[in-house]
This record gives structure tokens, C-alpha cells and sequence, in this order.
């Protein structure tokens, strides 16, 4: 029997969850990444820039957060899955923002959603994992790199580099560069992460809405026949 839960508590330790992973996997590589290069990086400098390194972090962070994360919220929220999300009014796809954004995160999950509906989708893997990509990569270079990103960048810049001269030595030392990857990708995961499950959430499951509209009509006929059946019995 699928636990019957509140959305904000899904999606909450959901968040959770995407933001301890998302952080600790940028510190891992972080730390491969500029291990004996920290005296050459610079926010600005070439091959080691930090700022370049955010840049990438947004989009191909997204990506994989965009085809981890979905799998396994389709996984809990499915029509199969183990949970079912309360008090939540079901949406279809055109009450959902016309964006081009919207769109294709959309596209990008309705043949998984609807697979047992229509077995088509089930031959499309290549299509599925394209959509899913590009939607993440659109994410990450629409919302975070403007955002997260710009803020990162300039946050490091000012904080870590600003008053720094050539004679300083080292100025990205390793706990700072693991510090500052880490809380990027955190925030990332928190802020994908509920994106990603209120779109699968408040998507209809095409059984479950077929029986009930199935339910809803049989329930309206019912009157209607009884009310034409009164005034001919008498």
C-alpha cells in the first residue's frame, strides 16, 4: 500500500538529501581537480580559473542532477511507486507555464510518465536521456548561471582575491577551494532538486486520472437518470 505523505515533506527531504550529495560531490572533485594547482588558481586565470570551473559546475551539475534526480522522483512519485503525494491538486501539461523551459522539462519526462500508457515510449531511450540533458543544460545556463553562478564568482572574487598581491603566495589554498565548490554545489542541489519534484508532482498519472474521471462521470449519470425516471413513473 503506497505511504501517503505531504508534498512540502517530500520535497523537503528530497532537497535534503540532493544537497548533501550534490556538495559532497563537488568537494570530491574539487579536491582532484586542483589538488597541486592551487598556486597557479586565480578566479580569472587560465587553465585553473574558478570562475570558468562555476560556470561549467552550473551546467554539467544540472544535467546530472536534472537525469539522477528525475529517475528517482519518478521512481517515488510513480504510479507504481511506493508514495503518494496528498492534498495536491492534479495539473495537466497546459496549465503549466507556455516556456520554452517548461516545455521541454515537460517533454523530457512525459515518455517515462506516460510509458505504460503508450509502450512506444519504452523504445526511445536515446530521445528520453537527449530531452532530459538538454532541459538540465538549459536549466543550468538559464537559472543558475545568472544567478548562483554570478554570485559565486563575484562573491569569490571579492572575498578571496580582491586585496590579494603577487607576493601573497598560494591565495586558493585547498580548504578554501573545497569550502567554496562545496557550498556551490549544495546550494545547486537545493535548489534543483524542488524544481524538478514539484514538475513530476503535479503531472497527472494517466491511469489513475483515466479511473477517476471514469468514477466522476459514472457518479454524475446517476442522478440524471433518476430525476428522468421520477416524472414518467408518476
Amino acid at each position: 500500500m503506497p505511504l501517503r505523505i505531504p508534498l512540502l515533506a517530500y520535497v523537503l527531504v528530497s532537497a535534503l538529501i540532493c544537497t548533501a550529495i550534490s556538495g559532497g560531490m563537488n568537494t570530491a572533485i574539487s579536491y582532484a581537480l586542483y589538488a597541486g594547482k592551487e598556486a597557479e588558481t586565480m578566479m580569472f586565470a587560465f587553465p585553473s580559473t574558478v570562475a570558468g570551473d562555476v560556470v561549467l559546475t552550473c551546467i554539467i551539475g544540472s544535467v546530472i542532477t536534472w537525469l539522477i534526480s528525475g529517475q528517482l522522483a519518478l521512481g517515488d512519485l510513480g504510479d507504481a511507486g511506493p508514495l503518494r503525494i496528498t492534498g495536491l491538486p492534479w495539473k495537466s501539461a497546459e496549465e503549466l507555464p507556455g516556456t520554452l523551459l517548461a516545455k521541454l522539462a515537460v517533454a523530457s519526462y512525459q515518455p517515462i510518465l506516460e510509458k505504460k500508457k503508450d509502450d512506444k515510449a519504452r523504445t526511445h531511450p536515446v530521445r528520453n536521456f537527449m530531452y532530459c540533458a538538454a532541459t538540465g543544460a538549459l536549466v543550468g545556463l538559464v537559472l543558475l548561471v545568472p544567478t548562483l553562478g554570478l554570485i559565486f564568482i563575484l562573491a569569490g572574487y571579492f572575498s578571496v582575491e580582491h586585496d590579494a598581491t603577487p607576493d601573497d603566495g598560494v591565495i586558493w589554498d585547498m580548504p578554501t577551494l573545497l569550502l567554496y565548490k562545496g557550498m556551490l554545489g549544495a546550494l545547486m542541489g537545493l535548489v534543483e532538486q524542488p524544481l524538478i519534484v514539484l514538475l513530476i508532482a503535479t503531472k497527472p498519472v494517466p491511469d489513475e486520472i483515466s479511473e477517476e474521471d471514469e468514477e466522476c462521470g459514472s457518479s454524475h449519470s446517476k442522478p440524471t437518470e433518476t430525476a428522468t425516471e421520477t416524472p414518467a413513473q408518476q
